[in-house]
């Protein structure tokens, strides 16, 4: 199921399609992956981001700006659409599509980002992490003691954030700050309204999908 703004029928899961083992909201576009590994997109197709592909074996699926990219079993990368769709060689555990960029953990946990890095956006640090998400000229990384590393544009700061470590699963409470709600924290993370000390605590997973999501200009 899927809600909020939908023109372009980005929300408009197909009839036929129910189940799914992984899903993926982008800009303009969302995807599904079948029981079978099989990629079912919506939404805008103008560049191709939108398009099935089946038979791959996929076990993750990204929706990014104009562009797909998922990982098929054996971790090696496939992307269709627009900008940052020509992977680099893997194996990758982890893969995430932005807006014209794309990155990627390897199995030693290095990260490596392919695409338009015109604010540096594609060129992570060294160093290993264990959460990656690309976003719209920003990419965030977590590294393995929790602390999140941003890199790329940071003109609305999302490429500084909080200080405080972030749990590396399930849900880290913070005994200091005020209580919060968290799906309302996330959801004014997607739009690109709340950046500076609204995030308590949350599940790292989440926290990096929607915080290195942000909204384009």
């Amino acid at each position: 199921m899927c809600w909020g703004y939908g023109d372009d029928h980005r929300i408009s899961v197909p009839e036929n399609q129910r189940f799914f083992k992984d899903i993926s909201a982008g800009a303009y576009h969302s995807c599904g992956l079948l029981e079978n590994g099989d990629a079912v997109c919506w939404g805008d197709n103008d560049n191709g981001q939108a398009e099935e592909v089946r038979g791959e074996g996929f076990i993750a699926i990204s929706a990014g700006g104009s562009h797909t990219c998922a990982l098929r079993d054996d971790g090696t990368g496939a992307c269709w659409g627009g900008g940052g769709v020509v992977p680099l060689d893997g194996p990758f555990t982890t893969i995430s599509a932005g807006w014209e960029h794309t990155c990627a953990l390897r199995e030693d946990g290095t990260a490596s980002c392919w695409g338009n890095g015109d604010k540096g956006q594609a060129s992570p640090p060294s160093g290993r992490f264990t959460e990656i998400s690309a976003g719209y000229k920003h990419s965030c990384g977590l590294r393995e003691n929790g602390e999140a590393v941003c890199w790329g544009s940071n003109e609305k700061g999302e490429s500084s954030p909080p200080a405080d470590p972030f749990a590396t699963s399930g849900v880290r409470a913070a005994p200091a700050y005020d209580s919060f709600d968290a799906a309302s924290i996330l959801a004014r993370f997607s739009t690109g309204d709340a950046l500076e000390g609204e995030v308590r605590a949350a599940a790292a997973s989440e926290i990096l999908a929607r915080y290195g999501s942000g909204k384009p200009d």
